[in-house]
């Protein structure tokens, strides 16, 4: 568990910038983090109420599995993001492209 958060927060200082620029990288990298800290902090809490209620985790697992593959689904439609021949990034997928003018 310990590599696949490391690799999970590794991973997200690395996309971030390349999906939505340098300009506001704190404040979703903060957002993004803090999200994640408080499902980790509260998901233990509600996988013991879950057992409380049903007593088994089987329910709390399947919620959690549920999760996890409507987020990968989520991740995997995320657009391609372009280089140029030097290597620096053509112009981020998620912003909006400037209108053609003839």
């Amino acid at each position: 568990m310990g590599i696949g958060n490391g690799a999970e927060y590794a991973l997200l200082a690395y996309i971030l910038p390349r999906y939505f620029g340098l300009r506001s990288y704190s404040e979703i990298y903060g957002s993004i983090l803090g999200i994640v800290l408080l499902m980790m902090g509260t998901t233990p809490m509600l996988m013991d109420v879950g057992y409380d209620l049903h007593g088994s985790y089987g329910p709390s697992l399947t919620v959690i599995t549920g999760a996890l593959l409507v987020t990968s689904f989520l991740i995997m439609r995320l657009p391609t993001y372009r280089y140029a021949a030097d290597g620096r990034a053509l112009a981020s997928p998620l912003q909006p492209r400037p209108a053609f003018t003839s």
